[in-house]
């Protein structure tokens, strides 16, 4: 009986990684594009990684606003490049992320739990339905997780809650 739910239970999961990488393969996302913000040596430094979407380009554009005013480097990378970024590079790592079938992207955990000692991660996932994918139970430990629908009116209370953590992080 045991031996049954075992392989029952193993074969569910494997289904849903499976649709996980099915549904990345035939809806991929498009990257953000590649830009620089600030003086590379300085001492506080942001890599932002991640997918586009207008809800995203707005949060982005406000997130680096916001941190030029504080004299911070920021480095934006899709998040295809996001991986020859070692993340004990930077202060802070602010990944934008979507939701494909119920998981963040796979790429997005494989690159968080590439360093693991690291705690400086910033994940906003953005879904249909934000409870079931983006919760911090869904992520490695110490990661601060952010997950949203992309309305517009979501905005404000997102950036808010960004810039909160990445003060909180930047020792700000």
């Amino acid at each position: 009986m045991q031996k049954k739910l075992f392989i029952a239970m193993f074969i569910t999961g494997f289904l849903f990684s499976a649709q996980a990488h099915f549904m990345s393969s035939i809806w991929p996302q498009k990257s953000l594009s590649s830009h620089e913000y600030g003086n590379p040596s300085a001492s506080k430094r942001v890599l932002i990684g991640g997918v586009a979407s207008s809800f995203k380009n707005a949060l982005l554009k406000n997130v680096i606003d916001s941190l030029m005013k504080d004299s911070v480097y920021v480095k934006v990378v899709g998040l295809k490049d996001l991986a020859k970024e070692p993340a004990t590079q930077w202060s802070v790592v602010l990944i934008l992320n979507t939701c494909m079938a119920w998981e963040i992207e796979n790429t997005v955990k494989n690159y968080m739990n590439s360093f693991p000692l690291y705690n400086s991660f910033i994940v906003v996932t953005t879904s249909g339905n934000p409870k079931t994918c983006g919760s911090a139970a869904k992520l490695p430990k110490n990661i601060d997780a952010i997950s949203t629908a992309s309305k517009t009116v979501k905005l404000p209370e997102v950036l808010a809650r960004v810039l909160e953590l990445l003060r909180k992080k930047l020792g700000r």
